[in-house]
């Protein structure tokens, strides 16, 4: 009866109603999207008609006879992130790739990549890969322990050579293995054992900086400078000779000339006359040169651009734009979050022992547009490093102005220009050492509350909370649970808005766990606050779990809070009586359905870092090791799990995560940078409007074999697709604010070309829609 009435109405609606589809890109909805920064190169490598540059690890080609720009990722075929070396095979035609993990590919001029995973499967990752030499059918790799040779023509590792020294450079020169050690320069023949150390012969006693074959000889460095080595490491009458003093940083090699270069001068000799050298001056930024066959010298820059030049008599000229300047500033991504179309990336972290420190990243993703904050000129101003974003927030009555946390203070930005910085010098903030050194002002954790007013942690001090008032003054807010704590890092304003602060890091003097603050609206009031914190709670089952370690907060359309932490997820259901003894917290099950009543708790002993909730009220769950896992509502079904090993996912350690509600599409911040996965699920809508439904791609193209998405729908819409004769070929219910379909008929085949009705209705059978999409 009630398909009836529904249906009933949707003829009356169909009679009337005609909704125009939105024309979208025909991107595949279900699927992957990576964000590889390309704005600092570090190499670049020449090879066939393309050039292949490395922008911190991340792969991209250029050809100059079109000037299209490839950006090569796990998407196209690689089998890993993060490239630490490169070299081209002019006899096997192929680009040898390895990556900071010791995995290998090789790329050829056709596309076609073969994994070499020996060396990764092998290693146990102590080892530092520091450089790669490519000549012929070989590749030699110099690593902190000894030399990796790889035969190209049989695409394996011919052998991992442990020397028990550091090895600078590495080359396979006439037969023989050349490994530059300190104070030495040693070689073995392939043919001979390398695997025994005392096999190995030293040619010269210095130490050589680098090593390329060319035209029948070995070119090294030095201190003293530039050398050429020849002769028979088999018959012993090896000879070198001095072609220049200068010390040269950059190597480089094809079939008819060699390149050095340092950052005064750019030495070339030709295959037929290697033994002179024609000079010329180069500018003090030139980190790194080679040369293309077309004569064209391609340089890497000390400040990350990479820029073609020629000849042009005794000088270079450019002739080329610079490459590059792609994706988001940096692969750091440790916060994000969204407000409504926006995404707000900082890319630093509170380091407890103030070793490690991450250049200052604030950045935006908005209509596919990556945008920067200020950095140049913002330490000249506040006379502090600029460094360590830890938080970033935006100002919820303005739209231009944003905040930002680090190890040094607080930042002010409008338009994304720096416009204040607040310190212990005209802020309620403390350094955490007595002589209020700024370098120590550690702050994160921005939170607005309902009031206007913006909530920070303070670490390291006596008093952590420190709120600037909407008005402009500041407030302390004294908690003894948190007295000195280090490493707070993630706060959240609930919806009775009482503050809670997660503490991941437990130290001698302060047990990690979660915080929960009643200010009673009046941040400036300490009289009526009550809080309580707890680092055990019991769940449901009477059982002491450990809420230690905690990483993430997040809380759902029900009102839930979700809790990461090291020991797994929990559950505050009603958040209200984490102040009440008797409090009980939620450790879900996820039931075994195996025919019995057992069940597990939901990624038990796993640590969950990250929490988002997405237009359905799903939860997409972030691990460090484990990957990405996508859940039910209420956390007792597994809906998927993604790993770098079977996805596209770039690591199994997610920092940060974002849902995009207008869109559905879940950001994915790892410590191999960020990548995005279209999720199904948009914020559901109050009322069902025709003018906010959308439908794309529209039409569906021959060529497009991904879904079709409907949005803007009311949160359990029932919908049906149907042909123009009635026929209904796909129904179900919406997700969120969204309907996913396959373009197939209920048997799973593609449907036909036409056009086709998508038939909307409320849950309530209150209202309803009709849109079309046209099928080609």
């Amino acid at each position: 009866m009630t398909i009836f009435i529904r249906m009933r109405k949707l003829s009356i609606l169909l009679a009337t109603l005609l909704l125009v589809f939105v024309t979208a890109s025909a991107t595949p909805t279900d699927g992957w999207t990576l964000f590889p920064a390309y704005h600092n190169c570090i190499f670049n490598q020449p090879a066939a008609d393309r050039v292949y540059a490395l922008y911190d690890g991340n792969l991209l080609s250029y050809s100059p006879a079109d000037s299209e720009v490839r950006q090569l990722t796990k998407l196209t075929g690689l089998s890993d992130k993060s490239v630490s070396l490169m070299g081209y095979s002019t006899t096997q035609r192929c680009l040898v790739l390895v990556y900071a993990n010791a995995n290998i590919d090789l790329l050829f001029d056709n596309g076609h990549i073969v994994n070499i995973p020996q060396l990764k499967t092998g290693s146990d990752g102590t080892a530092a890969l520091n450089a790669l030499n490519v000549s012929g059918d070989w590749a030699a790799l110099a690593t902190s322990t000894g030399v990796v040779v790889i035969d190209l023509k049989k695409r394996e590792v011919k052998g991992s050579y442990v020397l028990g020294t550091n090895c600078r450079a590495a080359a396979i020169f006439n037969g023989a293995i050349f490994a530059a050690r300190n104070r030495a320069l040693t070689y073995c023949l392939l043919s001979d054992n390398p695997s025994d150390a005392t096999r190995w012969q030293t040619a010269r006693s210095e130490t050589a900086l680098q090593l390329m074959p060319f035209a029948g000889r070995l070119f090294y460095s030095s201190a003293a400078g530039l050398y050429a080595l020849k002769g028979s490491p088999a018959a012993g009458n090896l000879t070198v000779s001095q072609l220049s003093a200068s010390v040269f940083t950059s190597f480089y090699a094809d079939a008819q000339k060699a390149v050095f270069a340092n950052a005064s001068e750019v030495d070339v000799c030709e295959a037929t006359n290697p033994d002179h050298l024609s000079s010329y001056a180069a500018s003090a930024s030139w980190k790194q040169v080679s040369r293309a066959n077309n004569g064209t010298f391609w340089v890497t820059t000390s400040d990350g651009q990479l820029q073609a030049y020629k000849l042009s008599g005794s000088a270079f000229q450019a002739v080329e734009t610079s490459i590059g300047g792609y994706g988001p500033k940096r692969d750091l991504c440790y916060y994000m979050s969204y407000v409504g179309p926006r995404l707000l990336v900082a890319g630093g972290r509170l380091d407890p022992y103030d070793r490690v420190h991450y250049p200052a990243t604030l950045m935006t993703y908005e209509n596919s547009r990556w945008s920067s904050f200020q950095e140049s000129g913002v330490a000249t101003q506040t006379g502090v490093v600029y460094r360590d974003i830890t938080s970033v927030i935006q100002d919820p009555a303005d739209a231009s102005h944003h905040f930002a946390t680090s190890t040094t203070g607080l930042y002010e930005f409008r338009n994304q220009q720096f416009s204040k910085y607040y310190s212990n010098d005209n802020a309620a903030l403390q350094s955490a050492v007595p002589d209020g050194n700024k370098r120590y002002i550690r702050l994160d954790g921005l939170s607005y509350d309902k009031q206007g007013n913006l909530w920070m942690v303070n670490n390291q001090v006596d008093t952590v909370l420190r709120v600037l008032l909407a008005d402009g003054s500041w407030a302390k807010v004294y908690s003894p649970s948190l007295r000195m704590a280090p490493t707070l890092e993630r706060t959240l304003i609930d919806g009775n808005n009482n503050l809670w602060v997660a503490s991941r890091r437990t130290v001698s003097n302060h047990v990690s766990g979660l915080l929960c603050l009643n200010f009673n609206s009046t941040p400036a009031n300490l009289s009526d606050d009550v809080e309580r914190y707890r680092s055990t709670a019991l769940n449901e089952d009477g059982t002491r779990v450990d809420l230690q370690s905690v990483y993430a907060l997040a809380q759902d359309r029900s009102g839930w809070l979700w809790v990461g932490t090291a020991s797994g997820v929990f559950v505050v259901e009603k958040p209200a009586d984490w102040f009440k003894e008797n409090f009980t917290i939620t450790q879900v099950k996820v039931p075994r359905n195996d025919g019995t009543n057992y069940a597990d708790y939901l990624l038990a002993n796993v640590p969950v870092s990250s929490v988002a909730v997405d237009g359905a009220n799903r939860k997409w769950l972030g691990t460090y090791g484990s990957g990405l896992y996508l859940v039910s509502p209420d956390g007792t079904k597994i809906l998927a799990h993604f790993t770098a090993a079977q996805t596209p996912l770039l690591s199994d350690n997610i920092y940060s995560l974002a849902v995009n509600s207008e869109t559905g599409e879940v950001m994915i911040g790892t410590d191999a940078g960020l990548c995005s996965y279209q999720g199904k699920a948009t914020r559901p809508y109050e009322k069902l409007d025709e003018q906010q439904v959308k439908v794309y791609p529209n039409p569906v193209r021959p060529d497009y074999h991904g879904n079709v998405t409907i949005t803007g729908l009311t949160e359990n819409s029932e919908v049906k697709v149907m042909t123009t004769g009635g026929q209904v070929v796909a129904s179900g219910q919406s997700l969120g604010g969204s309907f996913v379909w396959n373009a197939c008929n209920q048997n799973g085949q593609r449907v036909a070309t036409g056009v086709y009705y998508i038939l909307v209705v409320t849950a309530d059978a209150d209202s309803g829609i009709v849109a079309k999409v046209a099928v080609i």
